[in-house]
């Protein structure tokens, strides 16, 4: 038997364009931005009272341009992050999973069924209260979470992990 290596043609490889996206569960944007609200109006208001702490005799019109600042910082910070999970999104094949993401600079990431070696479903406290989840695929050869998809519905957390899991038995 010989080795042999025909050359493929660009435009024969499969288009990524077609993939049909599903979008995530409409609460993960919502529980995104206001966990992102937040962490971020603690984080400002203690920069604040440092700065009131360590200034004392800051002017009243310092004061007010640096509460506006935060203020807008704040509110920036809450709409990037909503846009930014409104912009995650996932597609379920017959033998792989994709998963978009990114508003300015987007990330396409595909992992093929076959090399699955474990799938969990996960929820924090948080999503457990808005009924999300987030399933994670552990590839052979790697101890660490090769692939997320966040903001699932958990009905649709739990059957797509059945049918990783399924496509693993199957194989």
């Amino acid at each position: 038997m010989s080795f042999t290596n025909p050359e493929i043609q660009i435009s024969d490889l499969p288009s990524f364009e077609d993939i049909s996206y599903n979008d995530l569960a409409p609460a993960y944007a919502r529980v995104n931005a206001t966990v992102v609200f937040v962490i971020d109006t603690l984080l400002m208001l203690g920069l604040l009272a440092a700065a009131r702490l360590k200034f004392p005799d800051l002017p009243t019109v310092l004061q007010a341009v640096a509460i506006c600042l935060a203020l807008v910082l704040v509110a920036l910070s809450t709409v990037f992050s909503w846009y930014a999970a409104r912009a995650k999104r996932y597609a379920v094949r017959k033998h792989d999973l994709a998963f978009e993401s990114g508003l300015f600079w987007k990330s396409q990431t595909i992992q093929p069924l076959r090399r699955v070696q474990h799938v969990e479903v996960a929820r924090g406290p948080i999503d457990k209260r808005f009924g999300i989840a987030h399933v994670r695929l552990f590839s052979a050869g790697s101890g660490a979470a090769s692939f997320t998809i966040p903001g699932l519905l958990l009905a649709d957390a739990e059957q797509l992990r059945e049918f990783v899991l399924s496509y693993k038995d199957s194989a």
